[in-house]
């Protein structure tokens, strides 16, 4: 009778004897947790942003593995054996015919083996109207060739086959890339032994499948009815570019200077190798530059500083247009991350302003942006790595390992350098925003 019509609605007959244990925290109201509640309010546009900014610098990470893996050594080995090759300028041109027209002058010779810088030189002789054929008996039906014909479409007669046969100073047999033997010098000037080359691929590695000959092998080259036989003293790995006329051969042989002259009654130099004393690569290259522009314009020439230009070049293209597309995408990254603060602010102004009747300072509410921007500088950083590792070992050292002048090196300092900065972005941007 005493109760009124509140508790009275309330009763139920049942005493409730538990009591509603109230639970104390410390830590619900603090800026950290606040600010990583808030990134959750929208994943799709924080996953976006993390992803377009980690994207960035996935991609610049990748440029400069690939950069940094152009290995001059193995590009400057493909074309240059030795520091220098002077010849006539149709042999750069993989069109030398041989003839007095095309080889090199002794005048071009005498002025290179005269200069201060010069260190040692040889010349390979080479006669385009020399036809030298070989008879190989180990060609089978079905053989093809290097570059994919069939072997008997190269045949002149049954078993016989054109054949380039090259004269070599004592300089350039002792740079040859001998795989099998040893070139004796003193037995090939007995006019009975004979070098055989293998054609080699981009990597410069012997093709096992287009080796004809090994060592101890007897072969008979035939000159238009000069008939020799010659034992296979060593085997060569043929340097396209610094030991013959930079065309297709599927058969070569190289001899001494003195008996290929003799052989083939031919004394035509196709072109002159040289080495340089140390440090003295530039000023050698600037004479011929000089001499073939001004003395012998027919003649031209070759030198590794020619190709560490051209190599450094490609090298700068590659940073260049990388560069230029991992700064577009780190830029759309960046604008999105401005656009997710901004936005977030604009959108929160009700909630600011409650926070702000509630007591939250100026500072603290910096501090709560910051905090926004700090997770995702670190979101990003985290995500950056993982897939700056997973690109650079299974994308870029495959992609790479298919150039034949790569060396796969792992790289990761860009990322490292770039993730402070991130931070760095995360708590500027903030605090200017607000």
């Amino acid at each position: 009778a005493g109760a009124s019509p509140v508790e009275a609605a309330g009763y139920t007959g049942i005493e409730n004897k538990r009591k509603i244990k109230e639970k104390e925290r410390t830590d619900g109201g603090k800026l950290w947790r606040m600010a990583l509640s808030n990134l959750g309010r929208s994943r799709s546009r924080t996953i976006l942003t993390v992803i377009s900014l980690a994207l960035s610098l996935v991609l610049l990470n990748s440029v400069v593995t690939l950069s940094r893996g152009f290995d001059m050594d193995k590009y400057l080995s493909h074309f240059m054996k030795t520091d220098g090759l002077i010849a006539h300028a149709q042999y750069f041109n993989f069109e030398y015919r041989g003839g007095d027209q095309d080889t090199v002058s002794d005048q071009a010779i005498r002025a290179v083996e005269s200069r201060e810088e010069f260190l040692d030189g040889g010349r390979i002789y080479y006669d385009r109207g020399i036809l030298v054929t070989v008879k190989d008996p180990g060609v089978k039906a079905g053989d093809l060739s290097y570059i994919g014909m069939p072997m008997e479409d190269l045949q002149v007669e049954d078993g016989e086959y054109y054949a380039s046969i090259y004269g070599m100073d004592s300089f350039n047999i002792g740079k040859l890339d001998v795989i099998e033997g040893e070139p004796d010098e003193e037995k090939l000037a007995t006019g009975r032994y004979v070098i055989a080359g293998v054609t080699t691929d981009d990597r410069r590695k012997p093709v096992p499948e287009n080796q004809h000959f090994h060592t101890g092998d007897r072969i008979i080259l035939n000159n238009r009815g000069k008939i020799r036989e010659f034992e296979v003293l060593a085997v060569n790995a043929i340097h396209t570019y610094g030991e013959t006329t930079r065309n297709f051969d599927e058969y070569t042989f190289i001899l001494p200077s003195g008996v290929y002259q003799e052989f083939t009654g031919s004394d035509e130099v196709m072109s002159y190798t040289f080495d340089v004393k140390p440090d003295k690569i530039q000023s050698m290259t600037e004479f011929l530059a000089a001499y073939t522009r001004n003395t012998e314009q027919e003649m031209s020439y070759e030198t590794k500083q020619s190709y560490v230009g051209e190599f450094q070049e490609m090298q700068y293209m590659l940073l260049m247009v990388g560069g230029a597309l991992s700064f577009l995408i780190g830029l759309i990254g960046i604008l999105n991350f401005m656009n997710s603060i901004l936005t977030s602010i604009l959108s929160r102004k009700r909630e600011f302003a409650i926070l702000t009747s509630i007591g939250m300072t100026g500072k603290q509410m910096k501090k709560l942006l910051a905090f926004e921007g700090l997770y995702y500088a670190a979101g990003t950083g985290m995500t950056a790595l993982l897939l700056g590792i997973l690109t650079s070992v299974f994308v870029i050292g495959r992609v790479g390992g298919s150039i034949w002048f790569f060396s796969y090196h792992f790289i990761i300092w860009p990322l490292l350098i770039c993730i402070p900065l991130l931070f760095l972005l995360g708590v500027l941007v903030p605090a200017a925003a607000i």
